[in-house]
């Protein structure tokens, strides 16, 4: 299965940042919106081009190049300076206007992005970037933070709607989607009767130098391979780590999951494992050393004064 990198996790984490609250202001005060990107990128573009400015009944006029101006413009001016060419053929000098470049690069490394956002930032354009590593230049740069492609293309495309509904438009939904009454039940969804979350550093991975250099350097703890192989013949598996949070740096060019799923492997544990997240999952249990079972809350308190966090 493919790594979706905790994609729900990484969203909220880029629309709550201080960049992205930036690119919705700018995004909110334009009239027109051209997006300069390149490769795999500009098909997310031409989508996002159209149905956004459908979707605003045309009251924001959203443009990217298509495949033919690409073909065409790349043969007339060099690599670097075509989008520039572009922009300035569609602006046409008129720089006061409420008018918005946004670039999109996945690996943050398009010099043809780059010298359109610089372009319209030294005629006071408002310009932003939406990259899957952070860039160095100064314009607004929302930052993915990814590791796969597809999961920057998957991302811009769900930031684009979330601009869309910040400014007020609705995103549709399924015409066939049909409203059904809530089914009164006892458990929200059947995985909750059949997982078991366990937490990985001090329960399954020894980790006796805390976070250390970011890589998981210890052994198991004893007793982990046959805890987890009896358990997986009763329940789904969930390990429940900060490890494979979005905002985890990269160790080796790796995420957190990426480690953690390694690590099984060579400990051969993996076959007892079904995923690895940093949600909290529905589970009929948790097993973490930081736990205080709840009971009430006088109880609680004077647990957490034992252990002497209070």
């Amino acid at each position: 299965m493919i790594d979706l990198e905790n994609i729900q996790s990484k969203f909220n984490l880029i629309v709550n940042s201080d960049e992205f609250k930036q690119l919705k202001i700018k995004f909110n005060s334009a009239d027109e919106i051209y997006i300069c990107c390149h490769g795999g990128n500009l098909a997310i573009s031409r989508h996002i081009a159209t149905d956004l400015s459908r979707l605003t009944n045309n009251k924001k006029k959203i443009t990217t190049p298509d495949g033919d101006t690409v073909a065409i413009w790349h043969g007339d001016f060099d690599y670097k300076n075509w989008l520039v060419q572009w922009l300035n053929l569609n602006i046409k000098k008129r720089y006061n206007d409420n008018i918005l470049v946004l670039g999109i690069s996945s690996s943050g490394k398009s010099p043809d992005v780059d010298n359109a956002l610089i372009w319209a930032n030294d005629r006071n354009i408002d310009t932003a970037l939406i990259s899957g590593l952070s860039v160095d230049l100064p314009v607004t740069n929302v930052n993915l933070g990814v590791t796969h492609y597809y999961m920057g293309e998957v991302l811009t495309m769900l930031l684009a709607y979330e601009l869309l509904e910040s400014a007020g438009y609705d995103s549709p939904k399924l015409k066939t989607l049909k409203n059904k009454p809530t089914e009164i039940r006892e458990h929200s969804f059947s995985d909750e009767t059949r997982q078991i979350g366990i937490d990985f550093d001090k329960v399954i991975h020894k980790c006796t130098k805390g976070f250390y250099d970011g890589t998981i350097y210890d052994g198991p703890i004893e007793g982990s391979y046959e805890a987890l192989e009896k358990i997986s013949k009763h329940y789904d598996i969930i390990i429940w780590t900060a490890k494979a949070k979005p905002d985890r740096e990269l160790i080796n060019g790796k995420t957190g999951t990426e480690l953690v799923w390694e690590w099984l492997e060579k400990e051969d544990m993996s076959k007892f494992v079904k995923e690895v997240t940093s949600e909290k999952p529905r589970a009929v249990a948790y097993i973490d050393d930081k736990a205080i079972r709840f009971t009430d809350w006088k109880t609680c308190f004077n647990d957490l004064k034992g252990l002497g966090i209070l």
